[in-house]
């Protein structure tokens, strides 16, 4: 209950901590920048403008660009669905309910996932074989290792990061990682968070998991709360690494220099949980657009939008 109250906590301070100019973004990108009024004195009351047409935490398959897989309202329970959409015949297939987690799909074609009562499952992505890994009150997330059968949980409880079989048999205790790119090699990024002479900060870090030689690439200074780190992910060639706080998306080279800012995330208009496609080089985000519409209520609507690598070309993926 703790953690829960403080990851609501932290999603509420990424909302109304205002837009800051930011001199490395790319003049390409158009730049949707606008504060939010300051919150009532009560705090605001928040509602979805559409239960019916929000979606979010999508990620690409990693055999088909045109299929996708992402979390969407259950208006019967006000819980997330796990969903297949194909966007070529326009088929949406309800796969799992009551999902937590950003799913994660491996190059056999299995999905895993955690569910509301923090327990790790793996699916087919046609639906088939659901299967329970983990007990309930185990982790907050799941990866499949690129580099074999393997998944990586975000324990809830003690939030380090452990290894277990794809049978749920424990098998290792390894440092946080977060978003992992949806590939088919041994490549792996975390974030690490330490202090330096006081300091909070973050260490950007590449990981093999099949030697298990961890490198450090970029370190962050956290200051705010949109200063914080909420994933980073590699290009499909190893060259180009991207990574993304409350105030965008920026991408760097693998020593942690060239870094450039090619989405502007503010208030009103925030981006999260980023995918990139294996094949045409795409890029695909949650956006939550909010905006009051009383001196009380603020409204939000979660959409799932499609962009190039270098930010432009914004497309709104619609599902049914």
């Amino acid at each position: 209950m703790k953690l829960i109250i403080k990851l609501s906590f932290f999603y509420t301070l990424l909302i109304f901590v205002g837009c800051k100019k930011d001199p490395r973004i790319n003049p390409n990108i158009e730049v949707k920048c606008e504060d939010l009024p300051a919150s009532p004195s009560t705090g605001w009351i928040t509602t979805s403008r559409n239960p019916l047409l929000n979606f979010q935490k999508a990620i690409f398959d990693l055999n088909d660009n045109n299929i996708i897989y992402a979390l969407s309202d259950d208006t019967s329970s006000n819980r997330l669905l796990l969903i297949k959409f194909n966007r070529l015949n326009g088929i949406k297939q309800i796969l799992a309910k009551n999902v937590l987690s950003k799913p994660s799909i491996n190059n056999k074609g299995w999905l895993t996932f955690c569910d509301i009562n923090f327990t790790v499952f793996k699916i087919k992505s046609n639906g088939d074989s659901l299967t329970q890994l983990t007990q309930p009150n185990t982790a907050l997330s799941s990866i499949w290792n690129p580099a074999d059968n393997t998944i990586f949980i975000n324990n809830n409880i003690n939030l380090k990061t452990y290894k277990i079989s794809n049978t749920g048999a424990m098998l290792d205790t390894i440092k946080n990682i977060y978003n992992l790119i949806q590939k088919k090699d041994s490549l792996m990024l975390f974030i690490e968070s330490n202090s330096i002479n006081g300091s909070s900060v973050q260490t950007i870090c590449l990981f093999n998991t099949n030697s298990n030689i961890k490198t450090s690439i970029k370190t962050i200074p956290f200051k705010v709360a949109d200063d914080i780190v909420s994933g980073c992910f590699l290009n499909t060639t190893n060259e180009t690494i991207f990574y993304h706080n409350g105030f965008g998306l920026y991408k760097i080279n693998t020593k942690g220099n060239s870094e450039i800012k090619i989405i502007n995330s503010c208030p009103r208009n925030k981006y999260f949980h980023f995918s990139i496609s294996p094949f045409s080089q795409k890029l695909m985000a949650t956006q939550i657009i909010a905006y009051p519409t009383s001196q009380s209520t603020l409204y939000s609507e979660y959409n799932i939008v499609e962009f190039n690598q270098d930010g432009t070309n914004e497309t709104k993926i619609n599902i049914p």
